[in-house]
């Protein structure tokens, strides 16, 4: 549907030309009426409609003065003027050039159908050509912004990069080009920040780091450059977590390398949390900072990882995690110590804090391979994120080394249920086998699990067992002899008994009403 304005000083010629057809069936709704050429280009800016009639003559600002300021504004907007026969031969020149046609008056319902209908199908080519040719621009820019990340990663696209460029942009001419990297917030989108950037800028999401763009402006003639500070002051925090800036213009074949060193910057900065605007050498005086600081931090952290072991031993989690606290304090006044070597050292941390429980890593908190949570702390890309983890595991070791300080009985049961859990189908598993993963007597714990229990371990253990068949045949139609074997029990004719004694029906039986 395309939408009109009537501009009309004469309250019934005005209401009579709303009035006049059902416009939908022309493809056109009424969007509003004005009284006047004033009111008329205030509407027309308000509403911004496809088609506006007006009458010639109208107090305050006639028809093609109003006209002439909408087309400033509106270029596209179809424009039918109404004319006396009087008006005609005096302003026909001012209305062809201010106006798509006109109806001379007084009216007639044909002719102002005909022209109607011949600028409303204009309105539609043009807005037609113009969603096409922004789709060919929105195309074309992102077919430049591909060439531009195989530019700023260094890979070799093969043809010749600058001429297939500018076959995009006549910009990528210019000898030199403004290269910014951005941390968005969660609240704004990539259409979002095109919309608050210069229409020369082209916005390159990473291929390496998902969480941040490329922003590459071509540098005017005159010097001109695009001030990356002002985004921060555009977009509005917290829209706008980190800006990278460039420390100078560069031309298109050190695109790259200067990406690479942007890029380090970014991820540096991303992992302390860092805010605003970074230049790259705020990093290397950082850097240089670290190296000559890292023999007294290195004292430092070992003496408070000593104490945090102190408290753990002890159980006093708060004063353990404000030994955490201390840790990442002293983190956070040596920000030049880049993410390898803070892995490397909370890695060997959280071995130590594992060998607490006398070596018997759990799955609850950090594995000798360095994996935590089932996450590997290589893979972590904030301090804060590392710190999390840290209280958590912290918190649950206290939890556990509690248990097994002063409820040892529950804590030896707890472990002998998940080992059953967990290796129910091998055919070794035994109270003689968990004794021995326990370093327990077999007596000492048949006593210990049954009095927290009520039933022996082997009554347990075949417990578990027909469980885990039963959940296996009605929801699979593996073999009876197969669900035997998966379960740790070799001898199927005794599976098939203890099944038969406890459900009354075979497996095979159960299998079958089961899936029926």
């Amino acid at each position: 549907m395309l939408s009109m304005l009537i501009v009309e000083d004469e309250r019934w010629e005005r209401e009579g030309l709303v009035e006049l057809w059902d416009w939908s069936e022309l493809g056109i709704v009424i969007a509003g009426s004005a009284v006047d050429g004033v009111d008329g280009y205030e509407k027309a800016l308000q509403l911004q409609p496809d088609i506006i009639i007006t009458d010639i003559r109208m107090p305050g600002s006639n028809g093609l003065e109003m006209s002439r300021r909408i087309r400033e504004t509106l270029p596209d907007v179809g424009i039918i003027v109404l004319t006396g026969y009087s008006d005609f031969h005096y302003t026909r020149e001012a209305i062809m050039l201010n106006a798509n046609d006109y109806v001379l008056k007084p009216l007639e319902e044909e002719g102002l159908r005909a022209t109607v209908l011949r600028v409303a199908e204009d309105c539609r080519q043009i807005k037609y050509q113009r969603a096409r040719e922004q789709r060919l621009q929105a195309g074309g820019r992102l077919a430049a912004e591909k060439l531009l990340l195989d530019v700023l990663e260094e890979r070799d696209a093969g043809g010749d990069i600058l001429a297939e460029l500018l076959a995009h942009d006549p910009l990528f001419a210019a000898s030199l080009f403004s290269l910014s990297i951005v941390v968005p917030g969660e609240q704004i989108g990539l259409a979002s920040w095109r919309s608050l950037l210069p229409s020369s800028c082209y916005v390159v999401p990473s291929g390496k780091n998902p969480a941040s763009w490329a922003l590459v402006l071509p540098v005017l003639e005159n010097g001109e450059r695009w001030d990356e500070a002002s985004l921060l002051e555009g977009a509005g925090a917290p829209a706008v977590v980190l800006v990278i800036g460039g420390k100078a213009a560069v031309g298109l074949e050190r695109l790259g390398e200067t990406y690479r060193e942007l890029l380090e910057t970014a991820e540096h900065s991303i992992f302390h949390g860092r805010r605003g605007f970074v230049m790259p050498d705020s990093l290397m005086a950082e850097r240089l900072l670290w190296r000559e600081a890292a023999s007294s931090f290195r004292a430092e952290w070992g003496e408070l990882c000593q104490n945090l072991r102190q408290h753990i031993l002890n159980l006093r989690e708060q004063e353990a995690i404000k030994a955490v606290e201390r840790l990442f304090e002293l983190l956070r006044q040596h920000s030049g110590a880049d993410k390898a070597y803070i892995t490397m050292v909370f890695n060997s941390l959280f071995n130590e804090l594992a060998s607490l429980e006398n070596g018997q890593l759990h799955e609850e908190g950090m594995a000798a391979t360095g994996r935590m949570d089932g996450k590997s702390l290589y893979e972590i890309q904030r301090l804060d994120e590392l710190n999390r983890l840290l209280h958590k595991y912290i918190s649950e070791l206290i939890q556990r080394l509690d248990r097994k300080k002063n409820r040892k009985d529950d804590y030896i049961v707890e472990k002998a249920v998940k080992l059953i859990e967990e290796t129910y189908g091998s055919a070794k598993l035994s109270l003689t086998m968990l004794s021995s993963e326990l370093f327990l007597s077999s007596n000492h714990l048949g006593v210990v699990f049954k009095k927290a229990t009520g039933i022996t371990v082997h009554q347990y253990i075949m417990d578990v067992r027909m469980r885990k068949a039963e959940e296996l045949l009605r929801q699979t139609k593996r073999k009876v002899s197969e669900i035997a074997g998966h379960i740790g029990m070799s001898n199927q004719s005794y599976f098939c008994a203890l099944f038969k004694q406890k459900h009354g029906m075979t497996p095979g039986e159960y299998q079958e009403l089961m899936q029926r």
